[in-house]
């Protein structure tokens, strides 16, 4: 999919995965205990591969996703910095900048939960 969506005469193809991807990722969340990032890191997978496709209103619709199911502080963090690109390139500015900084604030609260588990 990263392959085909970076090429734009295949176009049709990624947006057939993406499709895909995104019923399979609704069965991992049957399953969270056993694949608790899978259903997330397919969100996120598929809002890159909407972007570089020019479906930027879907990018942000999965990038979303992932940031509603990712538990992690840094994966939040990493999906929230990706959305305010998104929110960039539509010159959305408002959006893009609330978008890092919520973004920042999860790097922020990781940073500050390693440094307490290195002066335990």
């Amino acid at each position: 999919m990263k392959q085909l969506s970076a090429d734009s005469k295949h176009l049709e193809k990624p947006g057939i995965y993406v499709e895909e991807i995104e019923k399979l990722q609704s069965r991992f969340l049957d399953d969270t205990r056993s694949y608790p990032k899978e259903s997330s890191q397919m969100l996120l997978e598929c809002g890159i591969a909407s972007y570089k496709m020019g479906n930027s209103r879907e990018a942000v619709r999965f990038l979303n996703g992932a940031i509603g199911f990712y538990t992690e502080d840094h994966d939040k963090a990493v999906a929230r910095w990706l959305l305010g690109c998104v929110y960039w390139h539509w010159e959305n500015e408002v959006e893009a900048l609330s978008s890092w900084e919520n973004g920042m604030q999860g790097f922020s609260e990781q940073a500050r939960k390693l440094i307490k588990f290195l002066l335990i």
